[in-house]
C-alpha cells in the first residue's frame, strides 16, 4: 500500500508534532532530552547537541521549549 509523501506518520515510535516536520520533531526531542540531562544548563546543553549557546536559545523560543523549566530547583540540590 503506498502513502503519500505529505502523510503524516511516524517512525520508530516518535510521532511528528503538528506544524512540526520530522526533523524538527527529532531536534526538539533532541534539546528536551539534553536539558533534562543537564539539569537546563544552556552551555553543556548546547556543547551536547552540537550548537551555539545562541542558536539553542533561538531553537528553544521556536519551539516553545523553556529551559527553566529543567533546572534543577534550590531546595532539591541542597542537601541538610
Amino acid at each position: 500500500m503506498a502513502t503519500s509523501w505529505g502523510a503524516r506518520r511516524h517512525r520508530r515510535g516518535l510521532p511528528v508534532e503538528p506544524g512540526l516536520t520530522r526533523l524538527e520533531t527529532q531536534e526538539k526531542q533532541l534539546i528536551i532530552t539534553a536539558l533534562r540531562r543537564h539539569d537546563g544548563h544552556r552551555v553543556r546543553t548546547a556543547v551536547d547537541v552540537g550548537m551555539g549557546v545562541r542558536t539553542l536559545h533561538n531553537r528553544c523560543r521556536y519551539y516553545g521549549i523553556n529551559p527553566d523549566d529543567f533546572a534543577e530547583s534550590i531546595s532539591e540540590a541542597v542537601t541538610v
